[in-house]
């Protein structure tokens, strides 16, 4: 099974295809998250979220999101996050730390991991 070093990964969709080609041949669930219509953080957040099963008390923020990401179980997942280019460049950094910050504490635990694929 392909178990990437690195959890959260940006690319191209050129060579996106590839990677999610290698997770499903290695029986990786694959969550597709498109956030194309998100012009904000919070609906960005709200998508990420919704592909999470994010409670009905979710907190619409940063910290409540790697909190309900952190809530999940660990195993093997890949979510593509698609559409962020809308984002203003210091939102789209902000999510995407918030999404490094789970990944690093997946792969410190070894209990599986979720990564985060993030076509640009």
């Amino acid at each position: 099974m392909m178990k990437p070093f690195r959890k959260l990964q940006t690319t191209g969709r050129d060579k996106a295809q590839d990677i999610i080609d290698e997770f499903q041949g290695s029986g990786t669930t694959i969550v597709n998250v498109d956030a194309s219509t998100c012009k904000t953080i919070v609906c960005a957040i709200d998508k990420i979220a919704e592909a999470l099963d994010a409670p009905d008390y979710f907190g619409r923020n940063l910290d409540a999101l790697v909190d309900i990401a952190n809530d999940r179980p660990t195993g093997e997942t890949c979510y593509v996050i698609r559409g962020l280019e809308a984002l203003q460049p210091s939102d789209r950094e902000r999510l995407l730390g918030a999404l490094a910050a789970r990944s690093e504490v997946e792969y410190q635990y070894g209990e599986g991991y979720a990564y985060f694929l993030v076509l640009c």
